[in-house]
């Protein structure tokens, strides 16, 4: 016969024997698959969360660039950015 507890809605799978990444592979998953849902539903903007972590990192790492790096980086993104475009045909 049947158990006399209740039977849920929604059954969530146990992950006991399951590794720790791939509790949190699931987790993160789920997250960016309630963002990309959420996105759809109420706006793109949605994404912008993603940028918080980033936002909290401390930002004095020691790294040091030298000026002319980011006068180098800005055209070569625009040209990676426009052969990509050339490659999908946009």
């Amino acid at each position: 016969m049947h158990s006399s507890g209740k039977t849920p809605l929604i059954r969530l799978a146990k992950r006991d024997g399951m590794a720790g990444a791939g509790q949190w592979g699931i987790r993160i998953a789920a997250i960016l698959l309630a963002l990309v849902v959420g996105g759809h539903a109420v706006d793109w903007t949605i994404f912008g969360l993603l940028a918080l972590p980033l936002i909290y990192i401390p930002t004095k790492s020691g790294l040091r660039v030298p000026k002319w790096g980011f006068y180098g980086f800005y055209p070569a993104h625009l040209g990676a950015i426009a052969l990509l475009r050339y490659v999908l045909g946009v």
